[in-house]
């Protein structure tokens, strides 16, 4: 028997999709998580029995680590169950294959950029901004302007910011900062 289990971030999709794609993939029950919980996915992996495929659309749907991943497929494997993955076409009924490997190194690498995103959306909406601080700020680089207005050389102006000429230069050139 093939079953489909999916899941979702309440603001990232709609699980309509991954529901027909496990549909279509031939899969007699689908199991979708809409959030954080995952009881859907339990369900999934209890109703298995050996001989039985579990399908998803992508590894990153299954487990949210490496460890994860790395656990739930060798339970599927000491189960006698089998694995199937549409995005990374791996099919663990067909034999060993490396693409698993392959497939575990992009899972990691989607994994990684998820969090990465959630991460800077979170700072961004704190209002942090990343990158290296300014070595000068607004009211110091005004102070550089009018230094420079007043026919202060660039060297002069560096010493007295404790900056370099470059730093100078750049903020100068720039509109604002």
């Amino acid at each position: 028997m093939l079953v489909g289990y999916g899941r979702t971030l309440p603001t990232d999709q709609d699980p309509v999709a991954q529901v027909g794609a496990l549909h279509q993939a031939g899969c007699e029950l689908v199991f979708v998580d809409v959030g954080k919980d995952r009881p859907q996915r339990d369900a999934a992996l209890n109703c298995l029995e050996p001989g039985d495929t579990l399908v998803v659309l992508s590894l990153d749907k299954l487990a949210r680590s490496l460890r994860e991943l790395l656990r739930t497929v060798d339970d599927l494997k000491t189960r006698g169950i089998f694995l199937r993955s549409l995005v990374e076409d791996i099919d663990t009924s067909t034999g060993p294959t490396c693409r698993l490997f392959c497939a575990i190194s992009s899972f990691q690498r989607s994994i990684i950029i998820e969090t990465a995103g959630k991460g800077s959306a979170e700072a961004k909406r704190r209002g942090k901004l990343g990158g290296r601080p300014r070595k000068l700020s607004a009211e110091r680089l005004e102070e550089a302007r009018k230094m420079l207005a007043a026919g202060e050389s660039v060297s002069e102006v560096a010493r007295t910011m404790g900056v370099s000429r470059a730093t100078v230069h750049r903020a100068v050139a720039t509109k604002t900062q």
